[in-house]
C-alpha cells in the first residue's frame, strides 16, 4: 500500500507557474516537446451509454487485475465540484481550466487518484534497470464527463517523466478536426490515429471470441448483430447509434538513451491499452445495460473494498513468506557455522600432523634415529633402553657398530662427535638433559 503524505495530499497548486502542472504528489510537470498523438475511437453506442460503459469496465478490469499485489490501487475516488471546493480537498482544482470544443467548461464530475503496480508488464529492459518501486505509476484524474483529463507521473522519474491524456466524447464518427483545442507545437506535431476496433487487434491475451466485437453482439442493448470485420471500417460510416471518443496524448520521458524509445513504447502500449479496452466495453455493453451512475458507483465501492481485502491478503502472504525465508537463511548460517568449526578442528589436527611430520623430516625427532644402546652400555642403568639424538644426521653413529672398541672408549668418542646430547630417558620414562661435559655415572 502506497503512502501519500499529508502535504502532497493538500498541495497548494497557487505555487506552480508558467506552463507547469503539479500533481498532488508535488512533482512538477514543466511542458516538454513531448511526443504527441491524437486518437479517435469510434464506437457503436451513444454518449451516455459509454459513459456508464467506461465506468463500469475499468472497475472490472482493475478488479480482475489485482492479483499477486499488483494492479490498480484506488486511493481517492470522490466528487469535485470547482465551483465550490473545501479546504480540505484544494488538490481538487486542476492547474488548467476543463475545456474543449471551443469554449465548454467543465466545473463538476469525479476526482480519482490511483497507484498502479506494474512489475510484471513492463518490458524486460525496463525492468532490469528499474530499481525497486520505480515501476509504480501514479494517475490523477478529473472525469467531468464528457470531458476528461488525466495526468500520469512517476515519483521515481519526477519531473522527467509525464503522460497527459486529454479525452472529449462527441456524437460523430471521428471527423471533428482539432476538438480537443491544440495549438501552436502540439498542433503541429500532432499525428492522428484512428482506431478500429473491430479490425485492429490488441495484445494476443485479449485476442479470444468472447472478447471480439466481430463475434459478440448486445441484443438487450440494441445490437442484435457483432460488428462487420470487413477490415475497410466501412462500419464506422454506417452504425447507428454512434459516437467517438478524442483523446490526445502527450508523452515526455528523459532519460538519456532511452527517450525516444520509451516515448515510443508508452505511446504503443497506450494504443494497445485503448483498443483492448474499447473492445471490452463493446463486449460487455449487455452486462452493464440499464445500469445507471449510482450503480456504477455503489460497484466501484464494492470493488475497491475486494481489492484492498486481496491487497490485504497478499501483503500478508508475502510477510509470511519473507519470514520463512529470513528462518530458513538463518538456519543455512548456523549450518555455515557449524560445518566451519568442524573444519576448524580437522584443520588444528591437520596442522599438529603438519607439524610433527616436520620435525621428523629435519631430523629433530626421527625414529630412524633411535640409537639402541643395549648391548653396548647394559649396565649402565642411567642411559636406559633408548637415547634420542637431536643433531645432524651425519655426525650420529650406532653404537652397535662398535664391535671390539673399549665400552668406555667408545662412549667417549661418542660424545665427542655428538655436538649435544640433548633428551636421554631412563627404564620408568623419565628424561634427563646431558650437556657437554656431563657424565655418565653407573649407580
Amino acid at each position: 500500500m502506497a503512502h501519500i503524505s499529508q502535504e502532497a495530499m493538500s498541495f497548494d497548486y497557487n505555487c506552480s507557474h508558467n506552463h507547469t502542472t503539479i500533481n498532488r504528489l508535488g512533482i512538477p510537470i514543466e511542458i516538454k516537446d513531448h511526443k504527441i498523438k491524437e486518437f479517435r475511437i469510434v464506437l457503436p453506442m451513444s454518449v451516455e451509454e459509454y459513459q456508464v460503459g467506461q465506468l463500469w469496465t475499468a472497475a472490472e478490469v482493475s478488479l480482475n487485475e489485482t492479483g499477486a499485489g499488483e494492479g490498480v490501487e484506488v486511493v481517492k475516488n470522490e466528487p469535485f465540484d470547482l465551483e465550490n471546493v473545501p479546504e480540505d480537498k484544494l488538490y481538487h482544482i486542476p492547474e488548467q481550466k476543463l475545456s474543449a470544443n471551443g469554449s465548454s467548461v467543465y466545473t463538476k464530475g469525479q476526482y480519482t487518484f490511483k497507484i498502479y503496480h506494474l512489475e510484471s508488464k513492463i518490458p524486460q529492459f525496463l525492468r532490469m534497470i528499474s530499481p525497486k518501486g520505480s515501476v509504480e505509476v501514479y494517475e490523477e484524474s478529473w472525469n467531468a464527463y464528457p470531458y476528461c483529463r488525466t495526468i500520469i507521473t512517476n515519483k521515481y522519474m519526477d519531473k522527467n517523466m509525464y503522460m497527459i491524456i486529454e479525452s472529449i466524447h462527441y456524437e460523430d464518427n471521428g471527423r471533428v478536426e482539432n476538438i480537443l483545442d491544440l495549438s501552436g507545437r502540439d498542433l503541429e506535431k500532432r499525428e492522428v490515429v484512428m482506431i478500429d476496433i473491430a479490425n485492429d487487434k490488441p495484445s494476443h491475451e485479449e485476442c479470444s471470441p468472447d472478447l471480439d466485437p466481430c463475434k459478440v453482439a448486445a441484443p438487450k442493448s440494441g445490437r442484435p448483430l457483432p460488428l462487420v470485420a470487413d477490415k475497410t471500417g466501412e462500419w464506422m460510416d454506417q452504425v447507428r447509434p454512434v459516437m467517438c471518443c478524442y483523446k490526445v496524448v502527450k508523452v515526455w520521458f528523459r532519460w538519456w538513451g532511452l527517450q525516444h524509445k520509451m516515448e515510443g513504447f508508452i505511446m504503443d502500449a497506450e494504443q494497445r491499452l485503448m483498443t483492448g479496452f474499447n473492445r471490452k466495453v463493446v463486449c460487455w455493453q449487455d452486462r452493464y445495460h440499464g445500469m445507471t451512475i449510482g450503480d456504477i458507483r455503489a460497484f466501484e465501492d464494492r470493488a475497491t473494498a475486494a481489492q484492498d481485502r486481496q491487497r490485504k491478503d497478499n501483503d500478508q502472504e508475502k510477510e509470511s513468506d519473507q519470514q520463512k525465508d529470513k528462518d530458513q537463511l538463518k538456519e543455512k548460517e548456523e549450518l555455515k557455522d557449524t560445518v566451519k568449526s568442524k573444519d576448524t578442528y580437522k584443520q588444528s589436527d591437520t596442522d599438529q600432523l603438519k607439524d610433527t611430520k616436520q620435525l621428523k623430516d629435519t631430523g629433530k625427532l626421527k625414529e630412524t634415529d633411535k640409537l639402541m644402546v643395549t648391548n653396548p652400555l647394559k649396565n649402565t642403568d642411567i642411559i636406559g633402553d633408548t637415547t634420542y639424538l637431536l643433531n645432524d644426521t651425519d655426525k650420529q653413529k650406532d653404537i652397535g657398530q662398535l664391535k671390539d672398541a673399549d665400552k668406555q672408549n667408545g662412549m667417549n668418542q661418542l660424545m665427542k662427535d655428538i655436538d649435544q646430547l640433548v633428551v636421554v630417558t631412563d627404564k620408568d620414562g623419565r628424561y634427563t638433559s646431558l650437556d657437554d661435559g656431563d657424565k655418565i655415572v653407573k649407580n
